[in-house]
């Protein structure tokens, strides 16, 4: 397709993962007799975010953020997730706990997924901080895409 940007992941967010990770696993090792539950929860917690780091350092191709003319697709190693411009109402940069993203508001109802990460999170859905471009040239693409596509007709190939 022509008009299709891709956004791939950061090298460099990757190896943050992994080392914040590490950092927690550790942790967690340290922390395992004297707190059992919240030590063994922390390694196998962290442990998962490490390999998905890894993941992202050995297989970058595997993550990514795609916009063409029939919505966004959002890669990760485990999931895939399209989501047509025709459902989207917005995008807004957020920061939840210290962590900025990009906030998804749709226009259709919510699903029990979505809804579930409205009362954890505030939002129904993001886009995360892992691309190797700043958040708001990222925001500036998605707002593009959306009011040039949201109403258009577009053929699925």
């Amino acid at each position: 397709m022509a008009d299709t940007l891709i956004y791939r992941v950061s090298p460099w967010k990757a190896v943050m993962v992994v080392l914040g990770s590490l950092a927690f696993v550790l942790a967690g090792w340290w922390m395992r007799h004297e707190h059992p539950w919240v030590g063994w929860a922390s390694i196998l917690f962290f442990g998962f975010c490490g390999l998905a780091g890894l993941w992202m350092l050995l297989a970058p191709r595997s993550v990514y953020l795609q916009l063409d003319a029939r919505g966004l697709l959002i890669a990760s190693p485990f999931r895939r997730q399209h989501i047509p411009w025709a459902e989207i109402a917005d995008f807004e940069i957020v920061s939840i706990k210290g962590s900025r993203m990009i906030a998804i508001h749709y226009l259709s109802a919510p699903t029990a997924g979505r809804q579930f990460s409205a009362a954890v999170s505030g939002i129904e859905g993001a886009i995360p901080n892992s691309y190797a471009a700043r958040l708001e040239d990222i925001l500036q693409s998605l707002q593009t895409y959306l009011h040039r596509y949201r109403g258009a007709k577009t053929l699925v190939e």
